[in-house]
Formats: C-alpha cells, sequence, structure tokens
C-alpha cells in the first residue's frame, strides 16, 4: 500500500512538472493553454497518449519524437524526475496533509514563473499575483508566527529590495517570491535559500557572460529545491 501511495505521488509531481514546461513552452509562444492538444514542437504532429506518459513517452522515443525524429529537449525529462522524487520526499517529511500541499502547490508555482522567467524573461502578472495569494491563505498560521518572531528584519530586507529594484539590479518578480518564501519560511530559511540561489546565478552569470540577459527566479527556484532536499525546508 505505501509503494502504492509513493508510485501515485512520484506520478503526481512528474505530471504537474511536465504540465508546468508545457504551460510556459504556450506562455512564451502566445499559445491557448486549452487548445490545441499537445503536438510536437517541430513537426508540429499532435502527440498520442502513450508520448505524453512523463518519463515513460521520453524513455520510449528514445529522446527523439517518434514522427520526425527530432530531439526532444531533456528539460522535461529531467523536471519530471526531479518533482516526482521530490513529491515523494515531501511527502515523508510532512507531519500533516495541509503541510504537503502548501509545500507541493509553493514548488509547482516557482517552477511555472522560474521557467517563464527563463524563456521570456517576464512572468505572468495574474499567475505572480492570484498564485501566491492562493498559497498565502492557506499559510496563515506561519505567516502570523514568521511575522511576529521577524518583522523587523523583513521589513529592513525588503526594503533593501525595493531600493535594488527601483536600481534595475532585481526584479518585481524577484522581490515578491523572496517576500513569499519568508513569510512562510521565516526571514533565517529565507536568507539560506538566496544565498543559494544568489550562488547558482553568479556562477551562470560568469559561465554565459555578461552581455547575456539572465532571470533570477529560475536559480531562486533551484535554491528552494536544492534546500528541501537537503531537509533544511
Amino acid at each position: 500500500m505505501i509503494k502504492l501511495l509513493n508510485f501515485l505521488i512520484f506520478c503526481c509531481g512528474a505530471s504537474l512538472a511536465s504540465f508546468t514546461v508545457c504551460t510556459a513552452f504556450r506562455y512564451q509562444n502566445k499559445i491557448s493553454i486549452l487548445t490545441p492538444r499537445s503536438f510536437c514542437d517541430h513537426c508540429r504532429r499532435q502527440l498520442k497518449w502513450w508520448q505524453l506518459v512523463p518519463i515513460l513517452g521520453w524513455l520510449l522515443q528514445k529522446g527523439r519524437c517518434a514522427f520526425c525524429g527530432h530531439k526532444i529537449p531533456l528539460l522535461s525529462f529531467v523536471l519530471e524526475l526531479i518533482y516526482g522524487s521530490l513529491f515523494i520526499f515531501i511527502s515523508y517529511h510532512s507531519l500533516t496533509r495541509q503541510a504537503f500541499l502548501l509545500a507541493t502547490c509553493l514548488q509547482i508555482w516557482l517552477l511555472l514563473l522560474a521557467l517563464e522567467d527563463h524563456y521570456t524573461m517576464h512572468v505572468s502578472s495574474r499567475l505572480l499575483y492570484f498564485g501566491s495569494l492562493l498559497i498565502l491563505l492557506q499559510a496563515l498560521p506561519q505567516i502570523y508566527l514568521s511575522c511576529t518572531a521577524s518583522w523587523l528584519q523583513l521589513l529592513l530586507f525588503f526594503l533593501l529590495c525595493f531600493t535594488f529594484e527601483k536600481m534595475n539590479k532585481l526584479g518585481q518578480a524577484d522581490t515578491f517570491c523572496l517576500l513569499v518564501l519568508m513569510l512562510i519560511y521565516g526571514f533565517e530559511l529565507g536568507c539560506y535559500i538566496l544565498l543559494v540561489a544568489t550562488t547558482l546565478f553568479l556562477l551562470n552569470f560568469y559561465r554565459q557572460g555578461r552581455h547575456t540577459p539572465h532571470a533570477f527566479l529560475p536559480c531562486l527556484t533551484a535554491g528552494f529545491v536544492i534546500l528541501t532536499f537537503l531537509g533544511l525546508i
């Protein structure tokens, strides 16, 4: 029974990651989320059901479209594997169903924002604000504890972020996501997430060069995932 439950949780995480990648692609190319049905990015032929199965579909096609042979991006396969495993890890460390639901919703919300930021250097305002509202409503008790314990640090930190934002050194979505994470998990853990995210950003910055636009939300999301796997969140 436990093995079946873990399998279902893994499938849920992998499927949501796959859907998130598809949604970000459609947002980038201004295609409706509802129509048309999923298709190959290269030959535009509609995919069959078995090609849409997370992880397995990529493996059965050996990383190439079954119709045209064009290489399928590895990103979707990797994210499906990571988030399937992440959901199982969260389920083992969540004390309640509510905590599990909050953590997984936050992970998928950040992933979608990160992919949009990566592809377009822009995020949907509706997704940013409406998604955060739903998540913050779930986390009201944790937010109350965080604000009670460190309201002054939070205030000073976000005044600093606001200053960097006005200097065009930080995006509005970056500041907002940091605020959500710190309100839920506290100032100290928020600083750890920011430290890992900044390290990843600098590594990517020096690898790709200064003249290439760099998105910060993918690094912030990756930092959050890494600290979750380390058991710090």
